[in-house]
């Protein structure tokens, strides 16, 4: 029997891939880690492990591209009436690539087990889940979808490839997970859980080769990355940075912003973020009457030897807004980079402002690794109960959603703990979506997913939503905050939609 602790403890172990190297955390919250030195250390690397590969080796065809139909301000790839799993060319019917006449073959990129030497290196306490373990437990999963049905009626057959987080950087290791998935093998469609910046998903989209990303992404896209990329990239877990209005919504529904708010925001120098603060986050801090008292952008962290910028550029950020009285201060995504290291210099600096959060953010994480006496007055919104509140908590949470007995009795028949039901999610959402599409293409996946509306396809979120031009699922949040009685995150809404 597997350690029941095991994916909890994994979650701290994905917060240090993702300062390591821009690679995005899977779930959220778990233990409380030793942070102490994570910005000072110099980090060790380690061999990866060698990475299996499918033994079929034959080459289909990719998705036709017909005449551009437009949704949502773009021109999107037209899709096919029948529902095939092929193309014809020059009189022959070809498969389309990845899959075969009997089985439908996915991509899996985890974490390798390098991530263990990472984590020792920055000094957290937590231990990372192997190779073995995380392809067991997906594997769990594909058996239980395959019991059901498979995908558009074939078998789900897995290529598993690990991302050494030790080498190089985040866009060296993106092309070369691109370039392992595309050139050197075949897939249908690549469920993306260690994660890159955008480098990768940019990447696949070139190889017409559709990513489900089901990570807390580095480096969050927004609707025009998200066009970009039409019709390749999905996240059915999240909301995207165009539609996170809502979050400064949640915070004024709880008085966040109330008379003498002055407001600092944190986020990444980079192009989503700017067009964030000035098309998302500026109008909807207006509408409640509010405004940006200051900002501070901070440099993104793209290798190991940037890691220790961001301590530096915290205490100036900290110190900066202390001077200028801003007494609240909201994020953008950062993989919890910033969230890590702003709290503690804070604190250090005597500076107590309180948090507007949410779920890209994991209020679980921030309550496990900031001090205590920054979080009094924190409150935000969130759609993912494994990223918002106590593992507890969560799993009373999930096990209410649908799908969630099967792919978590699965999980128990292979020795391990219900807690990674939560990435049943992609294969769910692949199952659901194709079942409703117009073929095993990327078109027909897309044709797919614009029929999805409310399908209650996830096992992550309180609700989903899919519709022409929308690629981000997650449709319903709570407003969440911190409760100095338990020292952690609840929920205190109803679940509401998330526009």
């Amino acid at each position: 029997m597997h350690d029941p602790d095991a994916v909890t403890l994994r979650r701290g172990a994905l917060v240090i891939a993702a300062l390591l190297a821009l690679t995005a955390c899977g779930s959220g919250g778990g233990r409380p880690l030793n942070m102490a030195d994570a910005f000072s250390r110099d980090t060790t690397t380690t061999t990866a492990a060698a990475v299996p590969a499918t033994t079929d080796t034959s080459v289909g065809a990719a998705d036709t591209a017909g005449s551009g139909v437009a949704v949502a301000g773009r021109s999107a790839v037209a899709t096919s009436t029948s529902h095939a799993t092929s193309v014809t060319r020059a009189g022959k019917t070809v498969l389309a690539r990845g899959v075969k006449s009997d089985r439908i073959i996915l991509g899996w990129e985890g974490l390798s087990d390098s991530a263990a030497g990472a984590v020792a290196a920055v000094g957290v306490t937590a231990r990372e889940v192997s190779e073995a373990d995380q392809k067991a437990q997906v594997d769990a999963m594909v058996k239980d979808i395959n019991a059901r049905g498979g995908i558009g009626g074939k078998k789900v057959v897995m290529l598993y490839h690990f991302v050494d987080v030790t080498q190089g950087t985040a866009d060296t290791r993106a092309q070369q997970t691109c370039e392992f998935f595309t050139n050197d093998n075949e897939i249908f469609a690549l469920v993306l859980r260690a994660n890159h910046n955008g480098t990768l998903s940019a990447c696949m989209a070139q190889h017409k080769t559709p990513v489900i990303d089901v990570s807390s992404t580095v480096l969050p896209v927004d609707q025009k990355d998200l066009d970009e990329r039409y019709p390749y990239l999905y996240l059915p877990l999240h909301v995207n940075l165009s539609r996170l209005g809502a979050y400064i919504d949640a915070l004024a529904q709880q008085h966040f912003l109330d008379g003498g708010a002055r407001v600092g925001l944190l986020r990444y120098d980079m192009p989503a973020h700017k067009r964030a603060r000035d098309q998302v986050i500026v109008p909807a801090l207006a509408r409640h009457g509010s405004k940006l008292t200051d900002e501070f952008a901070f440099t993104p962290v793209r290798e190991v030897a940037d890691l220790g910028q961001e301590g530096t550029q915290a205490a100036n950020a900290a110190l900066r807004f202390k001077a200028e009285g801003i007494n609240r201060v909201i994020f953008l995504p950062s993989a919890w980079t910033i969230l890590t290291v702003f709290p503690k210099e804070a604190n250090s600096a005597g500076y107590k402002p309180r948090y507007g959060v949410d779920s890209w953010e994991s209020p679980e994480y921030l309550r496990n690794n900031a001090p205590a006496a920054q979080l009094q007055g924190a409150v935000g919104l969130g759609w993912l109960p494994h990223d918002d509140v106590p593992p507890n908590v969560a799993l009373a949470e999930e096990r209410t959603l649908p799908d969630w007995s099967h792919c978590a009795a699965a999980l128990k028949a292979a020795g391990y703990p219900e807690d990674f039901a939560t990435y049943c999610t992609p294969f769910l959402f692949l199952k659901e979506a194709m079942a409703r599409g117009t073929g095993l293409t990327a078109a027909g996946l897309r044709a797919g997913a614009d029929k999805l509306g409310a399908a209650p396809y996830s096992t992550a979120n309180f609700g989903t939503f899919f519709g022409p031009g929308r690629s981000d699922g997650a449709s319903l949040g709570r407003n969440i905050a911190f409760d100095g009685g338990c020292a952690c995150f609840t929920y205190v809404s109803a679940p509401y939609p998330i526009p």
